[in-house]
């Protein structure tokens, strides 16, 4: 989703054209207390407030993005429409947690939203803002932007049987039909309001790589994934006759929703170089 001109930054967080960083972020304070999404349970709206006035935060606290939106809102119109900025709302969230003078306001908010009994664990925080593909860690050393969820997994073929059971890892609707399905979920996603445990989960993708004569055998592998702060291997038990491409579904190894339910892993198959 691009960031749109449109949008009375200054308006949303109740601040003049020449407010400086403190009044910005004690008026983002003020409104992300009174926002919290927990304040009303299931109205999509007050998620959607809770979003907006963190772009406009996220938008006037970088000087150049800053300077750039003012530019643009100033602009005279073309054909009734103002020039857009190319930026994504994803990645002024990505920005607003790896920029430290951004992201320390959220040290504070936390402790707040605890005490007011509302969520303010890592879940909340990447499922609001990243819709849970992304790494975001809250604890002793103030909120910490990791990376996105997903990359690469060395995937290393195990011949001796190993100690423990490994996984199944089964087809995830693969091919055409796999495709179709897709599209269709995304489409009902648009139209129908889902529950949150159903529109919201913590999966994760990550990418293995086998061989030509791995993917006709199949067997058991070592896979490694990043998770949250830590690396962990999973022994994984790869079924025979595999084509690339293909998804591989390890039902609830992904990471916690904000319900505590855990995700999916996924490992989708590629070739090997």
């Amino acid at each position: 989703m691009r960031v749109r001109t449109e949008r009375d930054y200054y308006a949303i967080l109740g601040v003049p054209a020449t407010a400086g960083d403190e009044e910005i972020k004690r008026a983002y304070r003020r409104l992300a207390l009174r926002h919290h999404p927990d304040r009303n349970p299931g109205d999509r709206r007050a998620e959607e407030r809770f979003k907006e006035i963190s772009e406009a935060y996220a938008i006037l606290m970088d000087p150049v993005r800053r300077r750039d939106y003012d530019r643009l809102r100033q602009a005279r119109p073309e054909r009734g429409r103002r020039p857009e900025p190319g930026w994504r709302e994803e990645e002024i969230f990505r920005d607003l947690f790896r920029d430290p003078r951004t992201a320390s306001v959220f040290d504070e908010l936390a402790r707040e939203w605890a005490r007011m009994g509302f969520r303010a664990n890592d879940a909340f925080l990447r499922d609001v803002f990243f819709r849970g593909r992304a790494v975001i860690v809250v604890g002793p050393g103030g909120v910490r932007w990791v990376g996105p969820f997903g990359g690469w997994a060395p995937a290393e073929r195990v011949e001796a049987p190993a100690a423990g059971s490994a996984a199944d890892a089964t087809p995830a609707r693969p091919g055409f039909g796999g495709r179709l399905w897709s599209r269709a979920k995304e489409a009902l996603k648009r139209l129908l309001p889902l529950p949150d445990g159903a529109a919201r989960r913590g999966d994760l993708v990550y990418e293995i790589g086998l061989g030509a004569d791995e993917l006709r055998r199949g067997g058991r592998y070592r896979v490694t994934i990043q998770r949250p702060g830590r690396r962990e291997e999973l022994l994984v038990r790869v079924p025979a006759g595999l084509r690339l491409g293909t998804r591989l579904r390890l039902r609830g190894k992904g990471e916690p929703g904000v319900d505590g339910v855990p995700g999916d892993l996924f490992l989708v198959v590629r070739q090997k170089s």
